[in-house]
């Protein structure tokens, strides 16, 4: 039989001719990778005009692919989502070697006039060190705002994992916490999902406490963008630990409808998949 191996960046010593070559040598190269995150040869940081940062970072092949339509949009996700299938084979072969489980870290907002504008701006908030995951789909989509997209980071430490998130509706502008009914949460994406799109204010909050919300956990693994189009509210849950994010309001039940208030817009609503006890 025959074997290959490939390493893309990095550096390893000596040949891999030989699974046992492969797996003695992938720690060696994770760990040239860490020492040498940023790449001076690419300009990375500014997908378009907006920011002149010269922050020195790569962004996956994803990010590239144009989302002014629905079929992109749909394109961009197909993708990631087979880069994530193969990134999870690859750990399963080195399962000894890498870290197996990621769970989300913080959760971002990106604005913009222009899909690549609220792209970019998302992109833009990444801190140093870590990769942002855009979460596919348009919050304020169908209606006559801004473009809003939601990303996040993760992390392979359960102690640093986002709980919960939630929304509120009319409620937490300026706030960096807010308190409602499922309790304290700290964390603030900041920026009106509803933005200039002539419906009331909604803002996003998340906490990293453990088994807090609605459907209680210990972390969020995944985050995803459901557009119903103009269907009707959907079940609280749909399995695998996936449920819909809910209104923090004191007064206000439910799932949180991202274009509420906002008169003949699509129904659009943030799936959240925990991970219990």
């Amino acid at each position: 039989s025959t074997f290959s191996a490939y390493a893309y960046g990095g550096n390893t010593s000596g040949r891999m001719l030989s699974w046992d070559d492969a797996q003695s040598t992938y720690d060696q190269w994770v760990k040239s990778v860490q020492a040498n995150e940023n790449l001076s040869v690419i300009d990375g940081g500014v997908i378009d005009s907006t920011y002149q940062d010269n922050i020195n970072e790569m962004y996956p092949i994803w990010m590239f692919v144009n989302t002014s339509t629905k079929e992109g949009l749909a394109r961009r996700e197909a993708i990631r989502n087979e880069f994530l299938k193969q990134l999870a084979d690859a750990q399963g072969m080195l399962k000894d070697l890498a870290p197996e489980v990621f769970y989300i870290k913080d959760i971002y907002m990106g604005q913009g006039k222009s899909s690549s504008e609220a792209t970019s701006d998302l992109l833009h908030k990444a801190p140093v060190g870590y990769a942002m995951y855009q979460v596919g789909g348009d919050i304020n989509d169908d209606t006559k705002g801004y473009y809003v997209y939601l990303g996040y980071t993760v992390t392979s430490n359960l102690d640093e994992a986002v709980t919960d998130l939630v929304a509120f509706f009319k409620w937490g502008r300026d706030a960096s916490t807010v308190t409602g009914k499922y309790g304290t949460y700290p964390y603030a994406l900041g920026g009106d999902a509803n933005r200039d799109n002539g419906g009331p204010d909604i803002y996003l909050f998340y906490t990293k406490e453990k088994n807090k919300g609605n459907a209680p956990a210990i972390a969020i693994r995944d985050l995803k963008v459901e557009n119903q189009g103009r269907a009707s509210q959907p079940a609280p849950n749909s399995g695998n630990g996936w449920t819909t994010v809910q209104w923090g309001n004191y007064d206000v039940d439910g799932a949180a409808e991202m274009n509420r208030g906002v008169s003949g817009s699509n129904r659009i609503y943030i799936w959240q998949q925990k991970v219990l006890e």
